[in-house]
């Protein structure tokens, strides 16, 4: 959609390319079964209520270095200014991926 108004309208506002990442973030953590996408102190958290049934371990590793897998959420942290929102659409879209292949896998 991003690329479909850029090719009618030229350069986007900020304030339509800012919704047009909200709608990503939106979607992708819907498709990853999250259920909440928060900031807290100097981190967003990713809220999963599946995360205390898998192997954390393995999401960790999956996930890399620059996010924690806790119990109830995988959180990056906000501190770099400059790359956090393309960070977060990453964690996002490796989560959705994992959650369609898990459903796949088991035929739903």
């Amino acid at each position: 959609m991003r690329e479909e108004l850029r090719d009618r309208f030229g350069t986007l506002p900020q304030a339509v390319d800012n919704l047009l990442y909200q709608i990503d973030v939106k979607l992708l953590a819907q498709t990853a079964g999250a259920t909440a996408v928060a900031s807290q102190d100097d981190r967003v958290q990713v809220r999963l209520p599946y995360l205390p049934d898998i192997n954390r371990d393995d999401l960790q590793r999956k996930l890399g270095p620059s996010v924690t897998v806790t119990r109830t959420a995988v959180e990056l942290s906000l501190a770099d200014r400059e790359s956090w929102q393309i960070q977060l659409l990453d964690v996002l879209t490796k989560l959705a991926r994992a959650a369609e292949t898990a459903a796949n896998t088991l035929g739903i």
